[in-house]
């Protein structure tokens, strides 16, 4: 995963791509930064049971309705009521941080 950083507003987007350009966030069209490396894997018993636990998108009422938020920036994601029908293969990093996201456990609540 490769992490590019937009020259116009600042921030960062992530793909497994070796080049980015377009900012998904601002209207800049250009060459995206690339950055350092997004995140190191960790295996074994290097793996932190906490970060697993903040890889599992939170539930968040806003007032009005459910959404799905990163559990590390808390940013938003999707409804919670499209969970069900959009493609999460697409949504496996946060948008915002690119913390990766694992849909496999059960949403949890905000705190």
């Amino acid at each position: 995963m490769n992490r590019f950083k937009c020259p116009a507003c600042g921030r960062n987007q992530y793909t497994s791509k070796d080049e980015a350009e377009g900012c998904i966030y601002c209207v800049y069209k250009g060459q995206l930064e690339l950055m350092d490396p997004a995140d190191v894997e960790k295996t074994g018993e290097e793996v932190d049971e906490q970060l697993i636990n903040l890889q599992i998108p939170l539930e968040h009422f806003t007032g009005d309705e459910w959404e799905i938020i990163c559990p590390a920036c808390r940013s938003y994601i999707c409804y919670l009521e499209d969970v069900e029908t959009i493609n999460l293969e697409y949504r496996q990093f946060c948008g915002a941080c690119g913390q990766k996201l694992n849909w496999e456990s059960e949403v949890e609540h905000d705190a």
